[in-house]
This record gives C-alpha cells, structure tokens and sequence, in this order.
C-alpha cells in the first residue's frame, strides 16, 4: 500500500488513507460553485453545506472505528447520523438546481 495515513491522536487501528479524505473534496466544491459567486463571496449556505460536509467525514470515521470495535450499535448510529448530513447537504444542493438545469439530487433512504 503506497497511500501514506494520517492518524488521529492516539495512534488510530483503523488509520485513514490521505486518499480517504479526499473524497469527499468534490462535495465541497459543488458547494462553491452552486452557492457562491463573485459578488456574494462565502454565505451562510455555504458555510452550512461545509458544516454538512465536515459531519459526513467524521461520521465516516465513526463508523470505520466502531466496526473495527465490533460495536455495531455505535456503528449504526453513525452510519444513519452520516446518512443525514449527507441528506441535509442534498436538500441544500437541491435548492439551487431549478428544472432548467435538470433533476434534483436524489435523498438516502
């Protein structure tokens, strides 16, 4: 394995990939390009849709960490709190998307 890690504080079992934290980058930059412009600069929306984007990834790790554990309710719980950012950062993308530009983003179940 040639990624390099980054671990938390306390020497992670479960160490992230640099890779792993990249994935989540094009949600961010959606974000900009549907809720920023030259003339508005960084809006309340935005800084939202990266608050939403911010909790996906440590849900992300949560739950990484609790199935190392072996804990699946801890697991669960942060799978279905990923599941809601995630939900809440669509429903904010959604806003921007009008029928024009096509069909809006599709929620998790």
């Amino acid at each position: 394995n040639n990624a390099a890690t980054a671990t938390g504080g306390g020497g992670d079992e479960n160490p992230t990939t640099i890779l792993d934290i990249y994935q989540l980058r094009p949600m961010g930059l959606l974000a900009n390009n549907f809720l920023a412009s030259e003339n508005t600069g960084t809006t309340n929306e935005l800084l939202l849709a990266r608050y939403y984007i911010n909790e996906v990834y440590l849900d992300i790790g949560d739950v990484k960490k609790y199935d190392g554990e072996g804990d699946t309710q801890k697991r669960d719980a942060s799978f279905e709190a990923a599941k809601k950012a995630a939900n809440s950062y669509l429903g904010l993308m959604n806003r921007a998307i009008t029928s024009k530009v096509g069909d809006a983003f599709q929620l998790f179940e």
